[in-house]
């Protein structure tokens, strides 16, 4: 859908009181085009941080006595600006944005899942946080008692991706009828549920009524309703998306 769309939507229902910049009631005006926006960003944010909405994947060059790989775009090898010597994130062809949000499955090259997370495993991979994969030192080094099924120098990695944000610095240029908002129609509900919960926190500052509140739980109702009924993507078998994707 078009932001033209989120913004028709919030203009006619839950902005339709509000009086944005000084405009009159359910008006956006392109002059406060970038305070809407914000709060979309972060809406946005919230919801693919809750939901699987959009999956990246990342080709991991394992390093010897490296153990810890940061998941960052200073370790990219598309990033020609970087100041890391070692940059073992091949993404030349699909450069990595930094879009991590979860990391979510890990295969070696020839396509065999690598355990993540599973206590007691000495060969499973760890995610100390969010965008660190700790992998053991026999894997890295590729010792000769690593058993046969994960024997790669290179990981594949797949993530739980955020979505594109729109720019609303001073350079960024906002024009609702061109841009995508990058996510599906039965999370717009929530999406408008989230703005109008920030767009009207001034107001219940100053009023007995809380309209932030009310928009703040209709916000989590909303996704609670969301994750009961599975609109989320369907997950696919580890095999079958390595296969589309030309892992293996």
């Amino acid at each position: 859908m078009k932001l033209k769309e989120v913004f028709d939507q919030l203009t006619s229902g839950e902005l339709s009181q509000l009086c944005i910049g000084g405009a009159e009631p359910g008006v956006i005006r392109e002059s406060n085009y970038k305070i809407v926006v914000n709060s979309i960003n972060l809406g946005l944010s919230n919801i693919f941080a809750r939901f699987p909405l959009k999956e990246g994947r990342l080709t991991l060059i394992l390093q010897p006595n490296q153990t810890d790989y940061l998941l960052d775009t200073r370790f990219a090898a598309s990033n020609v600006e970087s100041e890391e010597l070692i940059r073992y994130i091949d993404d030349v062809g699909a450069p990595y944005t930094g879009d991590l949000l979860k990391i979510q499955e890990v295969f070696t090259e020839s396509g065999g899942e690598v355990p993540l997370n599973v206590l007691y495993d000495k060969w499973s991979c760890l995610t100390p946080s969010t965008s660190l994969l700790r992998v053991p030192m026999g894997m890295a080094n590729q010792t000769a008692d690593l058993p046969e099924s994960l024997q790669s120098d290179t990981l594949l990695v797949t993530y739980r991706a955020a979505h594109v944000k729109f720019d609303t610095s001073d350079y960024g240029f906002i024009e609702p009828e061109e841009l995508e908002v990058d996510i599906p129609y039965p999370f717009l509900e929530p999406l408008l549920y989230f703005v109008a919960s920030r767009a009207h926190h001034p107001v219940s500052l100053s009023s007995e009524v809380n309209p932030a509140a009310s928009y703040a739980m209709k916000f989590e109702q909303a996704c609670q309703q969301l994750s009961k009924v599975g609109v989320s993507p369907e997950s696919e078998s580890s095999q079958s998306r390595l296969r589309q994707k030309g892992f293996v």
